[in-house]
This record gives C-alpha cells, structure tokens and sequence, in this order.
C-alpha cells in the first residue's frame, strides 16, 4: 500500500489534486507576482523621476547645475536601480546568479543613498 500525506493546510492528499489549493494557490501566486512587479515599477518610476526632479529643482533654485560627486553618484544610482529592476523577471524563474547581482547591486545603492543624504545635506546648507 502507497503511503500519502495529508496537506497540513487544506486537508487535501495531495497539493495537485486538491481543488481549494489549486484555486488559491494560483491566485496567490499570480497575486503576489503581479504586485511584485508593481512595486518594482513604482521603486523605479519614484528613483528615475527623483534623479530628473533634483537635476531641474537644482538649475531652477541656483541657475547653474554643478558638476559634482553628488550629481554622479545620482546618476550611477538610477542606473543601478534600472539594473536591479531589470533583474527581478530573471529571479523569479530561478536564477540564483541573479539574485546574488540583484543583493549586491542594493547593498551598494543603500551606501549611495548615504552618500546622497550625507552630500545633498552639505550642499543645501
């Protein structure tokens, strides 16, 4: 006789066949997916549109856009955070190669937003 083990969280024997996981594990997986990407999309509209925004903010207010430290790592940061965004579709299917650039590439953008605040604060007073 085969031995079958009961789903701890449906009661079912089997997570594929059983009807009430299929059903909502779909949606929950399908949900969770779709908001990931909606949170990439936004993390990515607010840096890309925060990077433009100071750029123009800083030419209105004093007239000239300084050629600075801060102004390039402003720009490595959208870059980087383009980059990190564009690797989420690839961790999804799997890639741990992926995941490791995509871990890097945020540590080193929490150091940049630092160096941001720590700069942008000394420019502004």
């Amino acid at each position: 006789m085969r031995h079958r083990s009961i789903s701890s969280t449906s009661g079912c024997l089997s997570n594929d066949h059983c009807p009430v996981y299929g059903a909502i594990g779909k949606f929950l997986r399908n949900h969770s997916a779709r908001w990931a990407i909606v949170r990439v999309a936004i993390a990515l509209a607010v840096m890309v549109t925060g990077a433009i925004g100071g750029v123009v903010i800083t030419y209105l207010s004093a007239g000239e856009i300084s050629v600075n430290a801060h102004l390039f790592v402003g720009l490595a940061m959208t870059a980087l955070i383009a980059i990190s965004a564009a690797l989420a579709p690839v961790i999804q299917h799997g890639s741990n190669w992926a995941r490791y650039i995509h871990t890097g590439i945020n540590l080193c953008l929490v150091a940049f937003f630092s160096w941001q605040l720590l700069t942008g604060l000394q420019i502004v007073q």
